[in-house]
């Protein structure tokens, strides 16, 4: 038996996973040789958003992160946002890939294959209730592993749609509590103005938060950048520190920026990929030139579209911040 320390860089092209120190020890027999793991950490990955949009009299939820997953290697052009099959919600991740993205999956076909909850009889509050009792379940019954720094789900979620018992978007930060083992769901921050300081504040009050058309929801490990940024960002925008907060496209100003700002073997990359939901039931990807209109290279949920690709999607100029459509010719005509 040989003892193998090594310091750092053990796996050297996995930037999506960082450890002061990885532990191995190497059983040798013959020409065999297995590799037991012993410790390391983890990092959650991604930079998610959803924030709730006022247009004139209505509401719009929109998602939007990075295109990137990573494990050893790196592919920028993942879907991370889910469209859920009921038309009125999506679901987005960050965390390790090897866990979060199968949840995802799972719970997306849990609607799908659930009659009340596909044809929207369960409304998103009850069903953001039973995605909680579908990640506990996978944990409980089909999470296993030999590594004890790996025996709790590295995964976090923004879940959000239309509520036609409340009449409002209803939009939540779902993480793990590792004290209690269990999945757990937070709503989503409302947006304030600090009048004196100057400032703008996330806030959980429930009071604000039941009123607010302002709400704004993070995941992922850049999320802590993320909100910092769109702080500064509306902060920089108010006008009026009495009236009522709004967000436009400011979240995606902020993933936008990020993913253009980050280096190359970063956790997050690729494209910004993005979902809206309006209260007509219709969720739909929406469409972006990146890494500019003036490359005209068009990706959708992060992937870049072949030529003969005939996408009909609503296509967002990352800068102007238009929406246009292969088939109309006002490029501001989605922007209500």
């Amino acid at each position: 038996m040989v003892e193998l320390n090594f310091e750092k860089d053990l796996l050297n092209s996995n930037k999506g996973i960082h450890s002061d120190r990885k532990n191995l020890t190497a059983f040798t027999s013959g020409d065999a040789c297995r590799c037991a793991i012993t410790s390391w950490e983890v990092e959650a990955m991604t930079l998610a958003m959803a924030w709730t949009r006022k247009v004139g009299h209505t509401v719009q939820l929109w998602f939007v992160s990075d295109s990137r997953l990573s494990g050893g290697r790196a592919i920028d052009h993942a879907p991370k946002i889910m469209p859920l099959s009921r038309r009125d919600s999506a679901i987005s991740f960050g965390g390790s890939t090897d866990v979060a993205f199968p949840m995802m999956m799972a719970m997306a076909l849990a609607v799908e294959h659930h009659a009340p909850a596909r044809e929207r009889a369960m409304d998103i509050v009850e069903l953001k209730s039973h995605t909680i009792k579908v990640f506990n379940h996978i944990v409980d019954a089909g999470l296993t592993t030999e590594v004890p720094e790996l025996e709790d789900p590295d995964a976090e979620f923004i879940l959000g749609g239309y509520s036609w018992r409340n009449q409002r978007y209803e939009l939540w930060e779902i993480a793990y509590n590792r004290k209690d083992c269990t999945f757990e769901a937070q709503p989503a921050r409302a947006v304030r103005y600090v009048t004196h300081p100057g400032k703008v504040a996330f806030t959980r009050d429930r009071r604000l938060v039941r009123r607010s058309v302002a709400r704004v929801a993070f995941a992922g490990d850049w999320k802590r950048e993320a909100a910092k940024r769109l702080r500064e960002l509306l902060a920089s925008r108010v006008v009026d520190k009495t009236a009522v907060p709004l967000l436009e496209f400011e979240p995606f100003e902020v993933v936008r920026d990020l993913l253009r700002e980050a280096p190359r073997d970063a956790t997050i990359g690729g494209a910004p990929q993005v979902v809206r939901i309006d209260q007509h039931i219709n969720s739909r990807p929406i469409a972006v030139f990146w890494p500019s209109r003036q490359k005209n290279r068009v990706t959708l949920l992060g992937r870049p579209s072949l030529e003969y690709e005939n996408l009909d999607s609503w296509i967002l100029d990352p800068d102007s911040l238009e929406i246009s459509h292969p088939r109309f010719s006002d490029p501001g005509a989605a922007m209500s």
